[in-house]
């Protein structure tokens, strides 16, 4: 190859002739073509070699290494020194590859300037076909590794699901049989400090084989992992590490240690050389606080098991613990108890609060509010909760407001040194509920109200704060409700889950009442930051195009109508000309749970669109003059404005919709909820942003009036929420 290959996937092979050919053929047939395909032959004494040579003679990229076999590690060396791509890919020879796998990872770390890309896989056993869960808690897209969630931790190390920048990569540890990818993986990142990006979309396909790595237990007997653990111990670079990083690196090994002992004691007895090892690696691992994470406890737990098995045995015939139907069934001698139960891990921590609470509350005078938005997503704006904080602060009401240290908010008022009553939150509330209780808990025993505008922070926490008598737990929405479907048959909203919920129509109060809400419940008010869009902005001429989100498969997105015909609409060209000849500028916003949760990419050919972020969505709303959405509860903020809004309901026929997504768009009824310029055509979207444009984007009267039933009140809207607030609390 003249040019540098973009992508050189290394490629060991040690007898794999029955899944050879797949993974070959899923490589040669990337949809990135500048790519170079190292193969090392490392000894096999199959066919594997034959077919390796007899695919190299069809495919010039494909570079055949055959060599005496010396173990995985020396042959991804030889691949390694032979690499000339601008990125390295590790592909092993029993797995393959999606056919987009290539382009996709190359395209996303090129575009964010990463070192390293991680990527999701699915795991192939002979009858099924999973999607990885391991990616889903990291909520951040990009990072350096001294900067990394901890959840990032607890992430698969092994060296395939990744694209390396082809820089700084030392070899692999040649002493080691297993465990080498986990070595080479922490160094890497140890070293470097590379700057990490997270693509949360399956593209590698791990196949788990009955002889494989994953059941054969030689790793755990022969000591490998505790030798992996010592080679990285004694590293410079982490001896020279922060303490948290060390500690959390030490915990994912006693995550692996925990799932080898498992399949270790499933298939043989456990000898006093392994016990020594294991409490070897907990008592000297002590100093390094480790003692209260996850896994190293789970890892004390089994340990115990083991060496008091035979009580255990004794106990569990006159007393043990079984779960059913969400309870928890106690059996001692014969005797059951039955009571409920939290699945969640939080649990005790919960209760834990709960007590104290009930203990130390009468103690305290009910004189303040705690505040909040979205805790578990820092990509989401944080508008209105904190306008409503900030009201409160200003009318003297004592108040503290709760956010994510890795927020923008939470950036901007560091720096302008404005944290007087913030609190704030190193990690999500979806993956430590806990943390989050342990921070508000002083100001949980002075609160007469919880306010919230997202109802999914954290199913503990929602179960911690709900019917609570020591204060009222208040959602304030971050949207109308407009689609029922999608809220209520999912239960993302439930009478239960709450005390009292902001209403701001009659159309909303119907709908709610419709779902079984009583009076009682309903707070009849308005959205916090309708009052920031009263304080008007000069508009300019420009349009936001804002779609919600959809449940699709993943692997059905690239082929969903809502992709193709959105991309239709960004890129069309008589659009195009059209608003650059009458100067309109076209602001595209894609749904955040797209974006940045699943690693969505639009392939926009249009020079006149600007692509924004959605947690600054709020200055565009303000300047923007009109609105391009199906079901997206900005709407409502450019119809408190009287800006036209244009519905385009552009996948109403696509059959791979998640089903009650399905249900919610076909039986929408569009004029029962008065809703004007709803559209299922691209070419009767573009007629009408024409008109607007003609008529500098003047909403019709008539449209005005329909717009305007969707709103109790325009005005001081915070004032009468607060006064509502007030009632309800006191």
């Amino acid at each position: 190859m003249k040019n540098q290959p973009k992508v050189s996937i290394i490629v060991p092979v040690y007898n794999v002739e029955e899944y050879l050919a797949k993974c070959l053929d899923s490589l040669v047939n990337q949809t990135l073509k500048e790519i170079e395909i190292i193969c090392i032959n490392d000894g096999s004494t199959d066919n594997s070699l034959e077919i390796l040579n007899a695919y190299s003679q069809k495919d010039s990229r494909i570079i055949v290494i055959d060599k005496s076999n010396s173990g995985v590690s020396d042959a991804r060396n030889v691949g390694l020194d032979k690499a000339k791509g601008e990125y390295i890919m590790f592909v092993d020879s029993d797995d393959y590859l999606e056919l987009q796998t290539c382009q996709t990872v190359y395209e996303k770390i090129k575009n964010e300037g990463s070192d390293l890309l991680i990527f999701n896989y699915f795991s192939l056993t002979q009858n099924t076909k999973k999607i990885s869960a391991e990616l889903d808690n990291i909520l951040i897209n990009k990072f350096s590794f001294k900067q990394c969630p901890n959840s990032f931790f607890y992430t698969a190390t092994s060296v395939w699901g990744k694209l390396y920048k082809n820089k700084n990569l030392d070899k692999f540890n040649t002493k080691l049989k297993k465990g080498e990818d986990t070595v080479f993986f922490w160094l890497y990142c140890l070293k470097n400090n590379p700057i990490i990006s997270i693509l949360n979309i399956p593209l590698y396909n791990y196949r788990i084989r009955n002889n494989g790595a994953m059941s054969n237990i030689g790793c755990f007997q022969n000591s490998e992992i505790f030798k992996s653990i010592k080679i990285l111990k004694n590293s410079p670079y982490f001896k020279n590490t922060t303490n948290n990083i060390k500690a959390r690196i030490l915990d994912r090994y006693a995550k692996s240690l925990c799932y080898e002992l498992k399949i270790f004691c499933c298939k043989t007895k456990i000898s006093k050389k392994h016990l020594n090892n294991l409490n070897k690696f907990i008592n000297e691992f002590n100093n390094y606080n480790v003692k209260n994470l996850y896994y190293f406890k789970k890892l004390k737990q089994q340990l115990y098991k083991i060496k008091y098995k035979k009580l255990f045995n004794f106990a569990n015939k006159i007393f043990y613990v079984t779960n059913k139907d969400r309870h928890k069934v106690i059996n001692i001698c014969g005797l059951k108890i039955k009571f409920e139960y939290y699945k969640k891990e939080q649990a005790k921590k919960e209760h834990d609060f709960i007590n104290r609470i009930t203990r130390e509350h009468k103690r305290y005078h009910k004189n303040c509010y705690l505040l909040f938005d979205c805790l578990h997503d820092s990509t989401v704006e944080c508008i209105d909760a904190y306008s409503l904080f900030k009201y409160m602060q200003s009318i003297g009401k004592k108040a503290y407001y709760v956010i994510l240290e890795d927020s923008e908010l939470y950036k901007q008022l560091e720096r302008q040194g404005d944290l007087k009553y913030i609190i704030s939150l190193k990690n999500s509330t979806l993956t430590n509920p806990g943390d989050f209780l342990e921070e508000v808990f002083p100001v949980l025993l002075q609160c007469k109200a919880i306010i919230t505008s997202f109802g999914e922070n954290s199913h503990v926490t929602n179960r911690f704060f709900k019917n609570n008598p020591h204060w009222q737990y208040i959602f304030i929405q971050h949207g109308q409700v407009l689609m029922p479907d999608r809220v209520f048959e999912t239960e993302y909203l439930y009478p239960e889950k709450f005390d009292k919920f902001l209403v701001s129509s009659e159309n909303e109060y119907n709908i709610f009442k419709k779902y079984g809400w009583q009076d009682d419940k309903l707070l009849k008010a308005g959205l916090p930051r309708w009052d920031l869009l009263s304080e008007r902005k000069q508009k300019e001429r420009s349009i936001l195009i804002m779609f919600t989100w959809r449940r699709h498969n993943l692997l059905s997105f690239e082929e969903s109508l809502y992709k193709k015909n959105l991309l239709k609409l960004l890129n069309n060209k008589d659009l195009q000309t059209y608003l650059k000849d009458n100067n309109v500028k076209l602001y595209f916003a894609p749904h955040h749970a797209l974006r940045y949760n699943q690693g969505i990419n639009f392939d926009i050919n249009n020079e006149n669109i600007e692509i924004v972020n959605t947690n600054k969505i709020s200055q565009y709303i303000k300047k923007c003059s009109c609105l391009i959405t199906d079901f997206s509860s900005v709407s409502f903020d450019f119809m408190f404005q009287e800006e036209p809004v244009l519905f385009y309901i552009l996948d109403k026929n696509d059959n791979t919709l998640n089903p009650l997504e399905k249900r919610g768009i076909d039986t929408f009824d569009y004029k029962k909820f008065i809703l004007p310029n709803v559209f299922f055509k691209e070419e009767d979207v573009v007629e009408k942003i024409k008109y607007y444009v003609e008529n500098n984007f003047e909403l019709e009267p008539d449209n005005k009036e329909k717009y305007n039933k969707f709103f109790y009140t325009k005005e001081n809207i915070r004032q009468k929420l607060v006064e509502e607030i007030d009632k309800c609390s006191n």
